[in-house]
């Protein structure tokens, strides 16, 4: 009998120290809301509105300015190994022939505090002599590769790390 109780005992401790292991949980920040697409999620500012489509757009209530947009394409692993010089020899390309140009390109390897692991790329586009900061966060789900895009036309650190802290693999 008393075999039988502690074999019980011992489950029930497993049992619970296995409940409390796994990913951390993000921290959804007073005035952000969660965007979930079943494959990825992160915070963004509450009063903002979505466009749902093969390009989700989140922006301010007056439709312009800072935004947020989330693509994807099919999985690879272009961007775990691209370097800035790369990225922006690609992309410098593509957008020169719609008149942009960027510059003060990074890449980094890195992680949030809830362990997801992504490559951020930062830059700085113009475009009819206006500057823009935009941060690109991309991770990889299922049989995907996901881009979320932080544009800043006015500087927002705060929007930035709230998308970077919260952004999670919904799927793997």
């Amino acid at each position: 009998m008393k075999r039988l109780l502690l074999i019980l005992t011992l489950i029930c401790c497993c049992v619970l120290t296995l409940g409390s292991c796994g990913a951390k949980e993000a921290q959804i920040p007073d005035g952000y809301q969660v965007y979930n697409n079943g494959d990825i999620s992160f915070a963004y500012p509450e009063t903002w509105t979505m466009t749902d489509g093969s390009t989700v757009i989140l922006v301010n209530e007056t439709g312009m300015g800072n935004n947020i947009t989330v693509v994807y394409e099919a999985k690879n692993a272009i961007y775990s190994t691209i370097t800035a010089e790369e990225f922006q020899a690609q992309m410098g390309a593509v957008l020169a022939a719609m008149g942009m140009t960027i510059t003060d390109c990074t890449v980094a390897q890195t992680e949030n505090e809830i362990g997801t692991a992504m490559t951020k790329i930062e830059f700085t586009s113009t475009v009819a002599n206006m500057e823009m900061g935009q941060t690109m966060y991309i991770v990889n789900v299922g049989e995907r590769t996901y881009t979320v895009t932080v544009t800043e036309n006015t500087p927002d650190d705060a929007l930035v790390e709230n998308v970077f802290n919260t952004l999670t693999i919904e799927l793997e």
